[in-house]
């Protein structure tokens, strides 16, 4: 019988409680069992510890990067003299799969009545929420480059990012609704030379700017993001990013521009994406002088300009791949509309001469 939804499963960890357990690998159901404020279940389905152990474990032959990540490079970033600003959760255990079935044991960064809120995809970030993730962003870079030289090397072996247009069928999943077909008609060939052109991830692509690495996130979206929730509403207060799987190294701008594109609707990404470029830099070079680091590492903000074009048709690739596998599972026609019209005014713009980050 469980009589205590805050009873510690693991009493080295103050977070790893049975609430947690149930938060995470219940919710994962079609129809989630609604047990907050409940004080006493009479049973309930959870995994014993026995069955955590012998299931639940590191797998040296998965995702060797988030191993890494995890034992040697979080505890770095963790106990820097220059504290994050944004938390980043402590990840007790996983389980890599071929058949999908992956697990991560997560921190649960809601103890003590903290709230966090998530911003729906369709919905899109504002600019207060933009400006908080950017400028945390910024700060992890910078704070990345007091990491060991060799510890950095180290994640230089990125996975496959490549974007293959046949094989991920984007084109396919674009035209196969009436609603985006009509957007992108006309504009087959031009969707089919982007993904040819562009599709590929660049490979070092902090020497083509002489720049020293930073630990790139990779996967910068509103998924991954952590918002504070006040008790009268929500803030714009960046407060965690979850999800490392695909860290590795490179300029990170290109996280910047992936924030840029997919979490924002396009009226506000024109307006304010130079502004968001300048908070960047500002964040950023604010904790290389911190750091002593400035001779090697300060960011101009020509140069942060320069390095986000670089990016930017990659990444728009990247956008249009996976609001086109999200349309696929989104029913809803006020949200369809929405983030068909985000694709189509990016691929607009990305089809222009100079249409990305004009002053």
């Amino acid at each position: 019988m469980i009589t205590n939804l805050q009873q510690q499963i693991d009493s080295s960890n103050p977070n790893f409680t049975i609430n947690f357990i149930l938060d995470q690998l219940i919710k994962s159901k079609q129809n989630p069992l609604n047990l907050k404020g409940i004080n006493e279940i009479e049973s309930v389905n959870i995994p014993t510890m026995e069955k955590l152990d012998g299931e639940v474990k590191y797998d040296s032959k998965g995702r060797e990067d988030l191993i890494e990540w995890i034992d040697h490079v979080l505890p770095l970033i963790q106990n820097s003299p220059i504290s994050l600003n944004f938390r980043i959760p402590q990840v007790y255990a996983f389980k890599y799969s071929e058949q999908s079935k992956d697990f991560l044991l997560l921190e649960d960064l809601c103890f003590n009545n903290q709230k966090l809120f998530q911003v729906e995809l369709a919905d899109g970030l504002n600019n207060e929420q933009v400006e908080s993730a950017i400028s945390s962003i910024a700060h992890f870079h910078a704070l990345s480059l007091s990491l060991p030289s060799k510890l950095i090397d180290s994640f230089k072996n990125h996975p496959n990012l490549d974007i293959d247009e046949k094989s991920l069928k984007i084109k396919e999943r674009i035209f196969s609704t009436p609603d985006t077909a009509e957007k992108f008609k006309g504009n087959e060939e031009k969707l089919l030379n982007l993904f040819k052109n562009f599709g590929n991830y660049r490979i070092d692509q902090h020497k083509e700017f002489g720049l020293d690495p930073v630990i790139v996130h990779g996967d910068t979206w509103t998924n991954n993001f952590f918002f504070k929730k006040t008790e009268d509403k929500n803030s714009s207060e960046f407060d965690a990013l979850f999800d490392w799987q695909v860290v590795h190294i490179g300029t990170g701008i290109n996280d910047i521009v992936r924030l840029i594109f997919i979490c924002v609707d396009a009226e506000l990404r024109r307006l304010n994406s130079i502004k968001w470029l300048q908070i960047y830099e500002k964040s950023f070079n604010k904790i290389i002088k911190k750091l002593g680091k400035e001779e090697k590492n300060l960011k101009s903000f020509k140069l942060i300009k320069e390095i986000a074009i670089y990016h930017s048709k990659y990444e728009c690739c990247f956008q249009l791949f996976l609001i086109a596998n999200i349309l696929g599972q989104e029913k809803e026609g006020t949200k369809r509309e929405k983030l068909i019209n985000r694709m189509k005014c990016l691929f607009d713009d990305c089809c222009k001469e100079n249409g990305f980050f004009n002053e």
